[in-house]
């Protein structure tokens, strides 16, 4: 091993630090206030090949637990030692642990159980515990889908269940639709994408003990609990009115989707005596997403070509998403089109981050919680199917992004 030296002069000027390396002095002139520090840094120089870096300690600690359970140390369906125990174990931080726990949940070789207990994930063959409520879930889900889930696992709880996550990705299918196909009610939280194939069929096989929730199955006969999407745009139209907005331009991401048909039916329904069809052709701004993307590029890049193209007279944006209302935030500030003044923009979003926006985003909101209860009611009441379809009420949530119409524009 053999040491290199190398000065570097620090300058300081005003509170503000320089740094030039190799001796040179930074000089700022005699009526400026400045002095320098000469720093030795010491460089230690290796006559072998530099060392391969370690491996993240928790990664370590995820890969002896994968190995322990692949070994046999704990069986399938086996309750695994706590996070603190664990710790201990390995010799790592509580957080280390905690961190290599949370990626074996996400790769479904283990899972968690009540609030702090985890198990080895059980094979298709090993059947739940009694009172086990499943939660067939996708691992990637929306903010909406994830906050579900939590509200649900409180829920389930809240009801006396024993709530068994089971994401819904390439290495755990199997396991969910046998879960779907045992005798414990299952809730399902999955997006648009996701229901079709074997699990519609699963699923449909089970309807009398399954619930889907935030998205609508019901024309097939399964129970589905969702918000009244009808009904939120009834109150968007309404409160755009009140501030005098005629022309409202509706965003469409996903138009197959069932969700985003009801409403922009209804919108298309609540703007025909007053719109000429022209007019609705040329404000549904048809910013299609593909499957499991984002709707923020496809939206921001929509919205700044109505803008700019010269014919944009709508006072107003109704958005299917957080993710489009953002981008369509940020494409009318890109424009030169100020929010609210110009032109006010309306969601659909349960989104805890719209309040902290600037403007903030109002909003047509849901009670994700009561989703969450009726779901649970309903499955914990083993002599009675549950309903086909209920539809939650939503609300609106004021917000700084809604304003005044401006002047009407011809």
């Amino acid at each position: 091993m053999r040491a290199a030296h190398a000065w570097v002069e620090i300058g300081i000027h005003r509170g503000r630090l320089y740094s030039v390396v190799a001796r040179t002095s930074y000089f700022l002139g005699a009526r400026y206030e400045c002095f320098a520090v000469r720093v030795r840094l010491l460089f230690l120089t290796m006559s072998t090949k530099t060392a391969r870096p370690e491996a993240p300690k928790y990664q370590i600690v995820r890969e002896q637990v994968a190995a322990a359970i692949r070994a046999g140390q704990w069986q399938s369906g086996a309750q695994l030692p706590s996070e603190r125990e664990l710790a201990t174990r390995y010799g790592v931080s509580y957080m280390t642990a905690r961190r290599a726990v949370e990626e074996l949940i996400e790769s479904d070789l283990i899972e968690r159980r009540g609030r702090n207990r985890t198990f080895v994930r059980p094979s298709g063959d090993t059947p739940p515990e009694a009172g086990t409520l499943n939660l067939i879930w996708t691992p990637s889900g929306n903010e909406t889908l994830r906050t579900l889930l939590r509200l649900s696992q409180e829920q389930a709880r809240e009801f006396g269940f024993e709530p068994r996550l089971i994401c819904w990705s390439s290495g755990s299918k199997r396991a969910a639709l046998n879960a779907i196909s045992d005798s414990c009610p299952t809730l399902v939280g999955l997006g648009f994408k996701d229901l079709n194939g074997s699990l519609l069929s699963a699923m449909q096989g089970a309807s009398s003990r399954l619930v889907l929730l935030g998205n609508r199955l019901d024309h097939l006969g399964i129970p589905s609990i969702l918000a009244d999407d009808a009904q939120g745009v009834h109150l968007a139209l309404e409160r755009l009115r009140e501030l005098g907005h005629t022309n409202i331009a509706f965003i469409s991401n996903r138009p197959k989707d069932p969700i985003e048909v009801v409403r922009r039916t209804t919108w298309e329904d609540g703007l025909k005596e007053t719109a000429r069809p022209s007019q609705l052709k040329r404000w549904l701004l048809q910013a299609t997403t593909p499957l499991g993307e984002p709707a923020s590029e496809t939206t921001y890049r929509k919205v700044r070509q109505f803008l700019e193209s010269g014919h944009a007279d709508a006072t107003a944006l109704l958005c299917t998403s957080d993710q489009a209302a953002i981008a369509a935030l940020a494409a009318c500030h890109d424009c030169g089109w100020p929010v609210p003044a110009k032109i006010s923009i309306l969601t659909f979003s349960s989104s805890r981050m719209l309040p902290y926006l600037r403007p903030s985003l109002a909003a047509i909101d849901v009670d994700l919680e009561l989703h969450a209860r009726l779901a649970c009611e309903a499955l914990s009441e083993p002599n009675k199917a549950p309903e086909k379809l209920k539809l939650v009420q939503p609300r609106l949530v004021e917000g700084q992004s809604l304003g005044r119409a401006p002047r009407p524009i011809s």
